[in-house]
């Protein structure tokens, strides 16, 4: 991968974690301090997920969040935020991968 692909891309994961913090600002009693906790929690599962195969079990996702001290109903509520936005899909049961 150039560096270029590797600017755009990170690029790309900033503006999509900015959109994800606008919507818990607006959604998430406390706004202001949950929202930058779960964006800085949205940038350690998108590191994860990068580290791992195409294809990540969610249980892997989940025992390395936990890893990070990243608690266990953040993590599911990080994902479902990804999964409505479009970041990531479902390719099969129990396994998550990023489009």
């Amino acid at each position: 991968m150039t560096a270029t692909k590797i600017y755009h891309e990170l690029r790309e994961i900033k503006n999509r974690l900015l959109a994800v913090e606008e919507h818990l600002r607006l959604n998430t009693p406390d706004s202001s301090i949950k929202a930058v906790q779960y964006t800085s929690q949205m940038c350690e599962l998108f590191r994860i997920m990068r580290r791992k195969a195409p294809v990540i079990p969610i249980k892997t996702i989940l025992a390395e969040a936990k890893k990070k001290n990243i608690p266990h109903k953040t993590t599911l509520h990080c994902l479902t935020i990804m999964f409505k936005e479009g970041e990531i899909f479902e390719p099969k049961k129990g396994f998550i991968q990023r489009i």
